[in-house]
């Protein structure tokens, strides 16, 4: 299908949406034909969430930014050749993608339970207790929930460095339906804005400077 959902505000993150539809063969024998050749996993959600995002980026931005990507050191997705910033995210059947000219985090994930179980490790007593608690319906909770997940793993992805503990080192803040994260470094507190916004299936967030 095409793409899903576009977001292109002039004075905001770009973002693209993507529901996967087609046969991992379609997105291959395509990526091939345009000079891409993708990589093999073992496991078929996975190749599939992969095919989709490098076709979405092809689509997006051509074959000329596909050729010159490639990972920095701390395994983060980089164009050696483009000014802006770009962040993937994927969550079968969905893939997404962003872009920002300052650094930048995407994530998208589709709801389920298992997000309860978690919880407790990426969110802080006092979060849980002002944004989770006053919820009594049980699937709002679950949103509410992984939007607060998205909001953790979108800064996490921006910052683009390892070893960040999601329950000490990132706050979220939220005033009425507008949420702002800080990521605490040794030396330094960073401020994220937040642009998020919740579907049927699942919810995103994007995380920028």
């Amino acid at each position: 299908m095409p793409i899903f959902q576009s977001f292109l505000p002039e004075s905001l993150p770009k973002i693209w949406i993507w529901c996967i539809e087609e046969t991992d063969d379609y997105f291959e024998q395509r990526l091939i034909e345009l000079g891409f050749h993708p990589q093999k996993f073992t496991n078929p959600k996975r190749q599939s969430e992969y095919l989709a995002s490098r076709f979405l980026l092809s689509e997006i931005f051509g074959m000329g930014f596909m050729n010159t990507m490639t990972a920095d050191e701390f395994g983060k997705l980089i164009n050696v050749n483009a000014t802006d910033c770009f962040s993937l995210s994927h969550s079968y059947p969905f893939t997404a993608v962003t872009q920002w000219d300052k650094s930048i985090g995407i994530d998208l994930q589709c709801y389920t339970e298992k997000i309860e179980a978690i919880a407790p490790r990426f969110l802080s007593n006092s979060e849980f207790n002002q944004m989770v608690s006053p919820i009594e319906n049980h699937f709002n909770k679950i949103q509410e929930l992984t939007l607060l997940w998205n909001i953790k793993e979108a800064v996490y992805k921006a910052y683009g460095k390892k070893n960040i503990i999601f329950k000490n080192q990132i706050q979220i803040l939220k005033q009425n339906t507008i949420f702002e994260a800080k990521l605490f470094l040794e030396h330094e507190i960073k401020y994220y804005q937040i642009q998020y916004k919740k579907e049927t299936e699942f919810s995103w967030c994007v995380a920028y400077e």
